[in-house]
C-alpha cells in the first residue's frame, strides 16, 4: 500500500471515531435553557419552575431561566414552546392534566400529543375535600347522607369550567349518584372564599391552597385525594381508604419540550431532574406546596397524557361543557 492510500486509510478510520462524538457533542444543550410557565407567577407551577432552576443550572451546566406565558387556560404558554427550536433550550412546565384537558375546550394551534415531547412528571398535588363549617356533617359518609337528603341543594364550588376540580366533581358525583348544584368561580381563590362565607357548601381543590383554611379551621376538611394522607392533617382520610372514585384526582405537574428534540437531550433533561428531585431541600420545598415527589421517564408521561386526553374528552362530551 502507498504512503498515501496509508493516509487515506489513517484519516477515514479517525473520521469514523469522531463522527460519534460530534453527533453526541450536538445533542447537548449548548445556551441558555428558558422553561416556560404557562401560568402567572406565584401558582405552583411558577414556585415549582423557581425551586427546579437553580439545581438545573448547575445539573446542565447552562443557566436555566423561568419565563410566564399566562393566557388561554395555559395554552398561550404550551403554544410557545410546540413553536420552538427543537433544541432542549425551551422546556414548557406546567399541570399536564390542564394540557390532558385542553383539546377538548379550546380550538389549539398545536397538538399537546404530537407538537410536545413528554420528559419527566414531577410532583403531584392532591385535592382536598372540604366543607363550610356551616354545614352538619363531618365525614364524606354524612357528606353524601346529607346530599341524598338534600337533592341539588348541597352548592359544590370550583375554580373554573373545565378545570381539573371541577370535572373531578362532575365524575364523583355521577358515580356516587349525588345531585350537586356546581358552581363556577373565577379561581380556586375565590370557590374558596365563598365556601368559607357560607355561599357554597363544599370544594375539591388544590392542597396548597386549601390545607391553611382547614388548619385554621375555617374550612372542614372530609378527604384529600391519593394514597398518603397529609402530615398536618393525619387524621383525614385519603380517597384511596374511602374507595372514592377519581382516588388519583388532582393537579399533576410535568416538564416536556418541544416535538422533535433529541432523545440524548430529552434522556439528559429528565436524569437531571431524577437526581434533583431526590435532593432533601427540594423534596422539603415540594411538601412545602402540599405536594409529593413523582417522576418517571417520559414515555410514562406520554402515556399518562394520551390517557387521559381521551378520558377527559368523554367526560366533557358527556356533560356537554364549553367555554
Amino acid at each position: 500500500m502507498s504512503k498515501i492510500k496509508k493516509l487515506i486509510s489513517a484519516l477515514l478510520v479517525l473520521v469514523m471515531a469522531i463522527a460519534p462524538c460530534a453527533a453526541l457533542a450536538e445533542e447537548t444543550i449548548d445556551s441558555t435553557v428558558t422553561i416556560v410557565v404557562p401560568f402567572a407567577a406565584g401558582g405552583t407551577s411558577d414556585i415549582l419552575a423557581r425551586i427546579l432552576s437553580p439545581h438545573l443550572t448547575e445539573a446542565l451546566g447552562q443557566d436555566v431561566i423561568v419565563e410566564n406565558k399566562p393566557g388561554a387556560g395555559g395554552n398561550l404558554g404550551a403554544d410557545v414552546v410546540a413553536h420552538a427550536e427543537p433544541d432542549g433550550t425551551t422546556l414548557l412546565l406546567m399541570d399536564v392534566g390542564t394540557l390532558a384537558i385542553s383539546p377538548s375546550l379550546y380550538e389549539l394551534t398545536y397538538d399537546p400529543q404530537t407538537d410536545l415531547s413528554a420528559v419527566s412528571m414531577i410532583a403531584f398535588t392532591p385535592y382536598i375535600l372540604a366543607v363550610s363549617p356551616n354545614l352538619p356533617v363531618n365525614s364524606f359518609e354524612e357528606l353524601a347522607a346529607y346530599s341524598k337528603e338534600h337533592p341539588g341543594e348541597v352548592k359544590v364550588a370550583h375554580s373554573g369550567v373545565g378545570a381539573g376540580n371541577h370535572l373531578t366533581e362532575l365524575v364523583l358525583s355521577e358515580e356516587l349518584g349525588l345531585e350537586w348544584k356546581i358552581v363556577a368561580y373565577n379561581g380556586g381563590s375565590d370557590a374558596i372564599r365563598a365556601v368559607v362565607s357560607g355561599e357554597c357548601d363544599v370544594i375539591l381543590n388544590g392542597a396548597a391552597a386549601t390545607l391553611p383554611y382547614v388548619v385554621q379551621d375555617q374550612l372542614k376538611g372530609l378527604a384529600v385525594t391519593g394514597s398518603t394522607r397529609l402530615p398536618d392533617l393525619p387524621d383525614m382520610p385519603t380517597f384511596a381508604e374511602l374507595e372514592l372514585p377519581e382516588a388519583e384526582g388532582g393537579s399533576w405537574q410535568g416538564l416536556l419540550a418541544t416535538a422533535g428534540t433529541p432523545d440524548a437531550i430529552i434522556a439528559q433533561v429528565n436524569e437531571a431532574i431524577a437526581q434533583i428531585v431526590q435532593m432533601e431541600d427540594v423534596q422539603q420545598s415540594i411538601l412545602n406546596l402540599g405536594a409529593v415527589v413523582s417522576t418517571g421517564t417520559p414515555e410514562e408521561l406520554d402515556s399518562w397524557i394520551d390517557e387521559n386526553v381521551t378520558r377527559w374528552a368523554e367526560v366533557i362530551e358527556a356533560n356537554n361543557i364549553s367555554l
